[in-house]
């Protein structure tokens, strides 16, 4: 099969859940917790496509613990936007 360089999780990258609904299991969750931490997912929706209760139901499903879900449903981006914000502002 063909061969993908290896996934370097040190460098900066963030994870949005957008299409996840329509490619992945649940289970998706937990890997990329797994590979790069909680704290590099953030809720990205398809809406009006999807609803955003579409994708809560489907964290409650992986299994993940209350404070993965609030890193991922909104906690990661105000980080994201604050360090943004000090960079540049």
């Amino acid at each position: 099969g063909q061969k993908y360089p290896p996934f370097d999780i040190t460098v900066p990258a963030d994870f949005s859940t957008a299409a996840s609904p329509f490619l992945y299991d649940p289970e998706i969750y937990n890997i990329a917790i797994q590979c790069a931490g909680s704290d590099k997912i953030l809720l990205g929706t398809d809406f009006p496509l999807l609803k955003p209760a579409r994708y809560f139901k489907e964290l409650e499903q992986a299994g993940l613990t209350q404070i993965d879900i609030g890193k991922i449903c909104g906690e990661n981006a105000a980080a994201l936007l604050n360090e943004t914000e000090k960079t540049t502002g």
